[in-house]
């Protein structure tokens, strides 16, 4: 994570794991700046979910949040990320989403980049 390049490779295999897996990641490394400093070199980490490319930002001075963030996208609440999927996915996709107690709005994120309208609360 400490440059670019690395964190791209990184970045690259992680879009190649199962949800199960990012959950894997989620659980060990979501708190990995909690404690351990900054990041040097600002960026992205790009997550794509059903077809659709995310890119979540990286920063020095709030790495410990952005970090967590990224990897929660895909790796947190996994059997409710499924059903985003599945929702997604099917012939009667929804219209609108509300999300009741969006916190950061990484699940509005996930509808919004599908083009369905969101309401956060």
């Amino acid at each position: 994570m400490a440059n670019r390049t690395c964190r791209a490779c990184l970045n690259a295999a992680y879009r190649g794991l199962t949800l199960d897996q990012q959950a894997t990641v989620h659980a060990r490394f979501a708190k990995l700046f909690r404690e351990r400093g900054e990041l040097r070199e600002p960026g992205f980490w790009t997550v794509r979910f059903a077809g659709r490319r995310v890119r979540m930002p990286l920063r020095p001075f709030s790495m410990w949040l952005d970090w967590d963030n990224a990897v929660s996208l895909s790796g947190h609440d996994i059997e409710v990320k499924k059903t985003y999927l599945s929702l997604l996915g099917s012939r009667r996709r929804p219209e609108l989403f509300l999300d009741i107690g969006a916190n950061y709005g990484t699940h509005s994120l996930l509808f919004l980049v599908h083009g369905v309208d969101t309401i956060a609360f």
